[in-house]
């Protein structure tokens, strides 16, 4: 199992808190996002990557969109390691359609498309219709939804439409993550039943082989077991062969590590 959604923080004890909340969990990797614009941030995911002995086996950090040589520069250098394997960037507190027509921002995505490299957009609800002409624009750059597109207690049926929308672009991912944000419950069961129509609206418009599994650990309101029997719940009654994407295979597949 590869949890695709674990949140980097430079703490001394992280690497020692991350194997602790997946204890149990049969979690063999993750992918860990950084989102810190700061260079010495990036190193430092590096280097704790390093130190997990395969535990991490992805970083996917921010990148410097708007200045191309930066951009040209940032892609070589993280091409060196095998460990930098996507970019993202949060689009909340900003202007996603100025962002989105900005044509040296456009030419950044081009360039992260042919070398391969995903793209993690994190976005409110409210976003969600500016997206579809960066989707449309970027067919080659294979790219994630995180948190949902938006806060799920907005999740109405016009946003469970345009996720179904979403879904019709084969290059764009679903992460589960995204369905954790916010939510708190007494028992597995009790989340399971809050969020099946929204996971249904998912697999639906995405289908198993686009669907990665992730907690959103550390800022999770769940515990981490919670969260992971919720999952097992959704998925029960999907083959083993669309479990395994979701648990793991689609992670490795869309991330490309091993």
């Amino acid at each position: 199992m590869i949890d695709a959604h674990i949140l980097f923080s430079g703490e001394p004890d992280f690497l020692d808190s991350l194997e602790h909340a997946l204890e149990f969990s049969g979690a063999s990797g993750v992918i860990a996002l950084q989102d810190s614009e700061n260079s010495d941030a990036k190193h430092a995911a590096i280097e704790r990557a390093k130190e997990s002995d395969g535990l991490i086996c992805g970083i996917v950090t921010t990148a410097s969109w708007d200045d191309e040589k930066e951009i040209k520069k940032q892609i070589e250098s993280d091409t060196r390691t095998d460990l930098v394997v996507g970019y993202l960037t949060d689009l909340r507190e900003m202007d996603a359609k100025l962002w989105i027509q900005d044509e040296d921002i456009q030419h950044s995505l081009r360039l992260i498309a042919k070398r391969n490299i995903s793209l993690d957009l994190l976005t409110t609800t409210d976003q969600i219709l500016h997206l579809l002409p960066l989707l449309d624009a970027h067919p080659d750059l294979p790219i994630i939804l995180d948190h949902c597109a938006g806060d799920m207690h907005q999740c109405d049926d016009s946003w469970m439409r345009m996720i179904r929308e979403i879904g019709k672009r084969r290059h764009v991912y679903y992460r589960l993550s995204g369905l954790a944000a916010g939510l708190q419950g007494d028992s597995a069961y009790e989340l399971t039943q809050i969020i099946r129509p929204h996971f249904k609206n998912a697999l639906e418009a995405f289908g198993a082989t686009r669907i990665l599994y992730g907690s959103g650990w550390s800022s999770m309101e769940t515990a981490y077991p919670a969260w992971l029997n919720t999952v097992d719940n959704l998925v029960s009654e999907l083959s083993t062969d669309d479990k395994d994407a979701i648990y793991g295979e689609n992670a490795l597949s869309f991330y490309g590590v091993s």
